[in-house]
């Protein structure tokens, strides 16, 4: 899940062993630990009853969840101790709506009835995904996860897939 944006700018530092990808350098991870140390792992739902799209402009759509309301508040909390280590904001960024945390899922192109089409497939298939798994399906329905880490991802330019390159563990004095 996303918790902060705008990105931090280079967070990793070269691994020691020879051709390994990045790690995450140890100051950062010195301050995250410092700001999750008292927050204790969470479950948190994620609303999948009705997938959220935000219009990016007239080609490009995002696709996302949001945490549902009950569980919300743990999830703010962990995100509010990040937000307090570290500063987000961009220089000569115009204000907007603020950010809101999300496990995206993907990008999608069409106009609003579409949109709202894809909503409802997308909601179908966490359903039927769910069924075959053996869970039972409830309404709403949510996905639920158990937080006991947060997971620092990078990419090297826009475009590239991001890559963990570091995983602390909350509640971790």
């Amino acid at each position: 899940m996303n918790v902060m944006y705008p990105f931090l700018p280079s967070l990793s530092e070269p691994s020691e062993q020879e051709g390994a990808d990045p790690v995450l350098r140890q100051d950062v991870r010195t301050r995250i630990e410092k700001a999750v140390r008292h927050i204790e792992p969470f479950h948190l739902a994620l609303d999948a009853d009705w997938p959220l799209i935000t219009q990016h402009n007239s080609k490009n759509a995002g696709v996302w969840l949001g945490p549902t309301v009950s569980t919300a508040p743990s999830f703010h909390n962990l995100r509010g101790a990040l937000l307090a280590e570290f500063d987000v904001t961009m220089p000569g960024a115009t204000p907007r709506q603020p950010y809101n945390p999300q496990l995206f899922i993907g990008r999608v192109r069409g106009n609003q009835r579409q949109l709202q089409g894809i909503s409802a497939m997308i909601k179908r298939s966490f359903a039927e995904s769910l069924s075959q798994e053996g869970h039972r399906v409830k309404k709403p329905l949510v996905l639920d996860w158990y937080v006991d880490r947060i997971s620092v991802m990078e990419r090297p330019k826009a475009h590239y897939p991001f890559k963990v390159i570091g995983t602390i563990e909350l509640g971790k004095e």
